[in-house]
């Protein structure tokens, strides 16, 4: 009998001698399913949980209630030492339709937690005002206040971003062009009375995520737990890297949270 300790070293052996069968079928399957979120979503459940038992215990029991394009909301109640126990005060900054791929869904949906959300664009505004009880920012976050800016509200809502990121990464996006009036994002959580330490804020605006983050005071404003995506754009994501560092905040698992970048705060180092 191959006790529980060698069982596992084998099977790693396995999976490193067959790496090319894994890889031929999964390509197999992208060729099928091309816009298939479902496949990257497991493959890094997968990936993670072989590093992070509390990760996988997560996944295991509530990954079927996650919303979240890569369980980032499970990799954050896997780093915080009372794990889902305990309320708690989310900020999501571009969010879509309010539940497919949200971040945050999750915590409010099945944990009660409360929060704030910020999406500009007006074709999903009565959406996610009928699915979520968060209160919904409309303006554009951005690092000035009061200023108009033309926002593409694109066919694929995901996609939706300020005009002058349209064209930052390799997505191509369709829809109509609207005015958007901007706020800083300390502008927002001041008008809705937002504590100064937030649990976890999540950033995806396809493009203008640092202008987010530098709306923010963080002389005032703390924070466990910060996702923001990049989409692959190195610029954009070293950039971010380097302004959140500065901060304090520290860069994890950047092997699996792949168009993201994940960063803990301190009560998270």
């Amino acid at each position: 009998m191959v006790s529980g300790g060698n069982s596992r070293a084998l099977l790693r052996l396995c999976l490193k001698l067959d790496a090319e069968n894994i890889a031929a079928r999964r390509q197999l399957y992208s060729l099928a399913h091309p816009q298939s979120s479902l496949l990257s979503k497991l493959e890094n459940a997968l990936a993670l949980g072989l590093e992070s038992g509390r990760f996988a215990a997560l996944v295991e029991r509530n990954g079927g209630e996650s919303r979240a394009e890569l369980f980032q909301d499970l990799v954050f109640f896997s780093l915080r030492p009372q794990g889902l126990e305990g309320a708690g005060y989310f900020v999501e900054v571009g969010l879509g339709d309010g539940v497919n791929s949200s971040n945050t869904f999750f915590m409010e949906h099945s944990l009660g937690w409360r929060g704030v959300l910020v999406e500009p664009n007006p074709s999903v505004a009565d959406r996610i005002q009928a699915r979520r009880t968060a209160p919904l920012d409309t303006r554009a976050a951005w690092h000035r206040d009061g200023e108009e800016l033309e926002f593409l509200a694109a066919e694929g809502i995901q996609l939706s971003t300020l005009v002058q990121f349209a064209e930052d990464d390799h997505h191509t996006r369709i829809g109509n062009v609207v005015p958007v009036k901007t706020a800083r994002l300390e502008t927002v959580l001041q008008d809705k009375n937002a504590p100064d330490h937030i649990e976890f804020l999540s950033v995806d605006t396809e493009g203008s995520e640092l202008e987010v983050l530098q709306g923010i005071d963080f002389n005032r404003r703390s924070f466990d737990f910060i996702c923001v995506e990049h989409n692959f754009v190195e610029a954009k994501r070293d950039a971010v890297e380097a302004f959140l560092t500065e901060k304090g905040y520290c860069p994890i698992y950047r092997e699996f949270s792949r168009f993201d970048a994940w960063y803990a705060g301190k009560r998270l180092q």
